[in-house]
């Protein structure tokens, strides 16, 4: 399990007047499952470590995805786009 938390601020242009959202301070947690624990229902949460580029480039990628059409992104990823999903893959 994988959870993405962001901040998300908007930015505001005098001319022209508009005024958009953008997200950004992507901070991934993954959630470690006991498998020899009674209870297999409540994970651990533990901040990614992003210091290897990889998994930097993934987030980033990520957010720039949500950050080209923050009303409506397209996460669907696929092999090497770069986009979480399509890293990390899914499972059907």
């Amino acid at each position: 399990m994988a959870g993405l938390v962001v901040t998300i601020r908007p930015v505001i242009t005098i001319f022209p007047p508009s005024v958009r959202f953008v997200v950004d301070n992507p901070r991934l947690y993954v959630g470690e499952i006991n498998l020899n624990g009674a209870d297999l229902t409540e994970p651990v949460w533990r901040r990614a470590d992003i210091s290897d580029p990889a998994t930097a480039a993934i987030i980033e990628n990520y957010v720039e995805a949500i950050n080209d059409n923050i009303t409506n992104p397209d996460l669907s990823g696929g092999p090497g786009t770069g986009y979480l999903c399509g890293k990390m893959g899914s499972q059907h």
